[in-house]
């Protein structure tokens, strides 16, 4: 009998599939990166196998960098994944190069080969891959090492003495940097540092002094002079030989541009390179505009210093906030008519882009011709409001934050309450400056003040599904749009902004252009230089605790100085570092610090020199003294002028978008600082004495003008040559009797003033890092310098 054949009954499992993700497009932007998010998610969850293989149908003409930075994301959540891009025989071979080029920063900046580009068929890494781009920063990513890599730690430079042969014209010098930095990569692997140092020796090419820069790490340290220019025959452009072209050279360098950015770490370098090399710059130097580049050199590195302080406050929310703790920053410069193919590729994005163009149709000037496009996303799996609100929930204080808890419960805070701090739904937090959030606040202000287009996304409160956009126009358009008009990409959190740049109209900062030091020194009043014979100095270290015998009425300065690196600082570590001090230090000498007579009232100084501190960190820091120990006056050592003037716009920025309708002060009318900051010149810092106080603005610069007639004072100083018509200022220094006698009376209080008119002179009691009173150094500083007007070029 024949046997009936077996039936298997084991269920047949069906295996994953690959399935190629096939673009259209010619251009690889937000269409294809949201097919890609659609594909990932279905390998993840197992619906699809990998590897997540891109087809091109037709002939690319332009890769948005923002697709390499998902592919990062997509490699971080899923590290086995496999990447393939295949592009289009026909893709021109310049992108060809330039995806080449994002592959390898991503390698570089992530440390792993996130996608495969099949179209080239060679295993070695073409030189033209790593080279400097014109048009686009390095594609960077951030976790919280690569955080202090990019945003903290300096520029290692490698020594090019005996293995770089030099050359007079900058940009021959150039391409021998390269080449040799290039070997460096191959033998070293070290990307990050190549990128850095490659991109501060683009910015001086660019400029037109690499030459004159590197002329004495090539002889002896001899520093380069006008004779040898004329000797050698040195030349930039057509027109600016010999004594000339040295004389640009001294020009710039006059400037301390490059002497800044060399000790800055490698993002300041990857945006101001990247600026001068996107043609902002004219082609050719001369006798004619070479004042007018210096001038662009100047604003260019003032705007740089402001994208840098919005993207570091974006970057950390990117390691401390979102849930997988890291997250991708990407930047490029392109020109309008690029900027209108990439709308066209983009239904969904293209009439947004068509109004925002429109709207400098009647701008004043030249039509805006050049845009920088900043895009920072994560692949976190909570939503901004969301993340906000569990924070919240785990600090919950009833007496603080009830308001903010209920206004969470209510659904009535979006994500565009932290980009419009003048929304009604306004959190209490936001209002404290000890709890500001400020990376988006710093961020938007940049943006709108350059009539930039913002547009942001996350995820809903409560969804992984729902997303929760922003868009915002520029001041100048009225627009029917509403937020969801123009979503962003569906995976973490996005921000996408866009700032126009006009070559005939700097970018506007906001902080002030430039500052001066004083051309003819004042006489400092020494009347109440006895008062300050009844104070004794005593110097602690935070993290120690000291018995010293205090004497009963005696007058104390107490010097505190900052051990702890604050630069890359989390929340939690200023908080800690906030109780260090406010334990170790200011509860123990409250009695002290705290005397109603004037005449018998100690003060703290807070030295943060080397702590790295920002402006965010420095404002939270001195709202929580506002709070804490209002009535205590603060002296603030050793911090930058720059940085105190971000302090004042960014206080005024609070100030102006908050008063009328939370009534915020402009500062506690009870709590004085008084800030000894400095500016770098070529003979060493130079100080200035600027204060922040009062009810208004106009007690600010009250305070400021009183402090500028016996000392060399910064605001003032400032918004002279900033806002020479500024109506506040008109009105302080034309003050009737009346208000000048009720500010006068108010200062006396804090026993920083004599009688409230004269600042007493505690540059006699704080030392320089040098060792000399801040009087001796500054004295020794204006000695050294040569006070004149700017030299013509």
């Amino acid at each position: 009998m024949e046997e009936e054949p077996k039936i298997n009954t084991t269920p047949q499992v069906t295996k994953p599939i690959n399935h190629p993700v096939k673009i259209d497009d010619e251009y690889l932007s937000q269409n294809c990166i949201e097919k890609c998010i659609e594909e990932f998610n279905k390998i993840v969850s197992g619906e699809h196998n990998s590897p997540l293989e891109i087809i091109t149908t037709k002939k690319v003409l332009e890769v948005d960098p923002l697709l390499i930075a998902y592919f990062i994301l997509f490699k971080k959540e899923f590290n086995s994944l496999e990447i393939i891009l295949k592009l289009h025989v026909d893709t021109p071979e310049k992108i060809i190069a330039k995806v080449g080029q994002y592959k390898m920063h991503a390698l570089f900046t992530c440390g792993e080969d996130v996608f495969s580009l099949p179209i080239h068929k060679s295993e070695l890494i073409p030189e033209s891959w790593i080279v400097w781009s014109e048009s686009f920063l390095p594609i960077t990513f951030i976790d919280v090492i690569k955080y202090e890599v990019t945003f903290i730690d300096l520029i290692k430079f490698q020594n090019l003495n005996g293995k770089v042969a030099y050359e007079k014209k900058p940009n021959n010098l150039y391409k021998r940097c390269r080449q040799f930095l290039y070997n460096k990569f191959l033998t070293e692997k070290d990307g990050l540092l190549y990128l850095s140092q490659l991109a501060f020796y683009k910015a001086l090419e660019d400029a037109k002094i690499l030459s004159f820069y590197l002329y004495k790490d090539f002889h002896d340290n001899q520093e380069i002079t006008e004779e040898i220019c004329i000797k050698e025959k040195f030349q930039i452009g057509t027109s600016l030989r010999k004594e000339k072209a040295f004389r640009f050279y001294k020009a710039v360098q006059e400037t301390l541009i490059f002497n800044h950015l060399s000790k800055k770490p490698p993002i300041y370098t990857f945006i101001y390179a990247t600026l001068l090399s996107s043609q902002l710059l004219p082609g050719e130097f001369n006798s004619e505009n070479s004042k007018d580049i210096i001038n662009t050199l100047k604003n260019l590195w003032i705007f740089t210093q402001q994208l840098v302080d919005g993207l570091d406050e974006l970057a950390k929310n990117i390691y401390e906030h979102s849930t997988n703790n890291c997250g991708v920053i990407t930047g490029r410069v392109y020109s309008r008519g690029v900027l209108q193919e990439l709308q066209n590729a983009s239904q969904k994005n293209k009439e947004v882009f068509e109004i925002y163009l429109g709207s400098f149709k009647n701008s004043v000037g030249n039509i805006i011709d050049r845009f920088f496009e900043i895009n920072v996303i994560d692949g976190g799996k909570c939503g901004v409001v969301q993340k906000v609100k569990d924070e919240l929930e785990k600090s919950y204080n009833k007496d603080f934050e009830q308001d903010d808890m209920d206004l969470f419960i209510n659904n009535e805070i979006k994500f565009s309450n932290f980009l419009k701090p003048s929304n009604s739904h306004l959190l209490n937090q936001q209002t404290k400056r000890a709890t500001a959030h400020l990376g988006l606040l710093i961020f938007s202000k940049l943006i709108e003040e350059n009539k930039g287009l913002i547009r942001a996304g996350t995820w809903a409160i409560n969804s992984t599904v729902d997303r929760d956009n922003v868009l915002s126009f520029p001041k100048i358009e009225k627009t029917r749009f509403n937020n969801d008009s123009a979503p962003l990409c569906s995976l973490g959190t996005n921000y996408h902004f866009l700032l126009p740049f006009n070559p005939n109209e700097p970018v506007k900062p906001t902080i002030p252009i430039k500052y001066e030091l004083p051309f003819e020194s004042t006489t400092l009043e020494m009347k109440n230089i006895e008062d300050l014979l009844n104070y004794d100095v005593i110097d602690y270290s935070v993290g120690h605790v000291y018995d010293v015998s205090l004497e009963p009425g005696k007058n104390y300065l107490f010097i505190t100085n900052s051990s702890q690196k604050l630069s890359a600082a989390t929340r939690e570590e200023e908080y800690e570092f906030w109780k260090e001090i406010n334990d170790a230090f200011f509860l123990p000498h409250l009695e002290q610090i705290q005397s109603s007579n004037p005449k018998k009232k100690s003060f703290v100084c807070l030295d943060l020199n080397k702590s790295g501190i920002n402006v965010s960190q420095l404002f939270r820091l001195l709202g929580r003294w506002e709070l804490g120990f209002s009535g205590c006056p603060l002296i603030v050592f050793n911090i930058p002028v720059v940085l105190f003037f971000k302090l004042i716009e960014i206080n005024e920025y609070y100030y102006f978008k908050l008063k009328e309708e939370y009534k915020i002060p402009y500062w506690n009318i009870n709590s004085l600082i008084l800030f000894y900051c400095f500016s770098e010149t070529e003979n060493g810092n130079f100080y200035f004495t600027d204060a922040l106080w009062g009810a208004v603005r106009k007690n600010y610069l009250f305070v400021n003008q009183l402090i500028n007639k016996t000392n060399f004072n910064a605001s003032i100083t400032s918004f002279k040559t900033k806002n020479p018509n500024d109506i506040e200022l008109k009105e302080v220094i034309n003050s009737d009797a009346e208000e000048i006698a009720s500010n006068k009376n108010f200062l006396a209080r804090f026993g920083l003033f004599q009688n409230g008119t004269t600042l007493l002179p505690f540059d006699l009691l704080l030392n320089s890092p040098e060792g000399l009173t801040l009087f001796e150094h500054n004295a020794s500083v204006l000695l050294q310098n040569e006070l004149k007007p700017e030299s013509e070029v």
